[in-house]
């Protein structure tokens, strides 16, 4: 168990770890504002740790990186999900911001390596976020197949966001 510690936590691991989660920011980092959200599925995508896990990187000390998730497996929040993030988009378009999405939601089944485990959390099913984002429109995709897209606030997003919002189901 120390040697398998010691290895996962050894300054190449590291290194490895810090440089391809920066590979994927790298080129949505110049678009960022501070009134910009970039939301990642879970806590297990690395630019959702990004922040946390290498706080003394350059993207990090520039301030404008502000991760966030759609949701956290096995919380209360599970079920509102779609809702939290139609409110916060709205929220974040009223102030002038912008919300980027990974690309990965506009895949119809998570790749391995994204650490998704399908029926970790029964109320929460891949098919049902490719299905929700599939129908917002989309601009600007960066930093290639594993990147990011902007959330459009055209009047069709605005519109879906808005009755996802103020509805009582998921």
């Amino acid at each position: 168990m120390i040697s398998s510690n010691l290895s996962a936590m050894s300054a190449t691991t590291l290194n490895r770890a810090q440089e391809e989660a920066a590979t994927r920011i790298r080129d949505l980092e110049p678009l960022l504002t501070r009134q910009s959200r970039v939301v990642t599925v879970n806590q297990q995508d690395e630019v959702y740790a990004f922040n946390q896990n290498f706080p003394f990187h350059p993207i990090n000390r520039s301030g404008r990186l502000d991760a966030d998730i759609l949701a956290d497996p096995n919380s209360t929040q599970v079920p509102r999900w779609r809702r939290i993030f139609a409110a916060k988009t709205l929220a974040m378009w009223d102030r002038g911001g912008d919300v980027w999405i990974t690309k990965r939601v506009l895949h119809q089944r998570p790749l391995p390596d994204w650490n998704w485990v399908e029926g970790d959390d029964p109320r929460l099913r891949w098919e049902d976020i490719y299905v929700f984002f599939s129908r917002l429109e989309t601009e600007r995709p960066v930093a290639g197949e594993d990147g990011f897209v902007l959330v459009s606030p055209s009047p069709q997003n605005k519109q879906i966001l808005r009755e996802v919002a103020s509805s009582d189901g998921p």
